[in-house]
């Protein structure tokens, strides 16, 4: 049985750098910048795709009210990226086995990208396993967290896995 995996599309950002537009809702060959990430997540082995928005939430629910996604809303979305991460994987059914982060402005990731991930998975993990006897802990120095993964299953590639999203929020999820 292949694994059950979620995508998740993150799409709360304030877009600061893009200047007063939502650079998500920006063109880009005939269709907004996020859409094109939601189309690659929709295309892909994905069992389900949740888009969570923030900035903007109206306008960007508008700009995909055509793709069937399940629509998460992060308040907490100016905090950054973390507080969309955890939105979006309180949002997730408990039965699931993965899930692969997407971000929305990232147009050339495309579905076969999506798929090798989710087909490596779970021997690499490159997506995150969603584990309900796992615990996530911190270690925190000099600004930067070093989450790590522990569990009576843990092997060398989960640790790998977590390492690999340092750049989380030193807050608990």
């Amino acid at each position: 049985m292949s694994p059950q995996i979620d995508a998740i599309v993150l799409a709360a950002g304030l877009s600061t750098r893009a200047g007063e537009r939502n650079k998500l809702l920006l063109p880009l060959a005939g269709k907004p910048l996020i859409a094109h990430a939601v189309e690659a997540a929709l295309g892909s082995l994905a069992c389900k795709v949740h888009v969570v928005t923030g900035h903007q939430s109206d306008e960007l629910a508008a700009a995909l009210n055509d793709y069937a996604v399940n629509f998460v809303h992060n308040p907490d979305y100016a905090e950054g990226m973390s507080s969309s991460i955890k939105s979006g994987i309180r949002a997730l059914p408990t039965d699931l086995d993965g899930v692969v982060l997407c971000l929305g402005d990232m147009p050339l990731v495309v579905s076969a990208h999506l798929d090798l991930l989710i087909k490596i998975f779970p021997p690499l993990l490159p997506v995150l396993p969603i584990t309900k006897n796992a615990v996530v802990t911190r270690y925190c120095s000099q600004g930067r967290c070093f989450p790590t993964y522990c569990s009576s299953v843990a092997t060398p590639a989960h640790v790998t896995c977590w390492n690999n999203l340092n750049r989380l929020s030193c807050r608990s999820m």
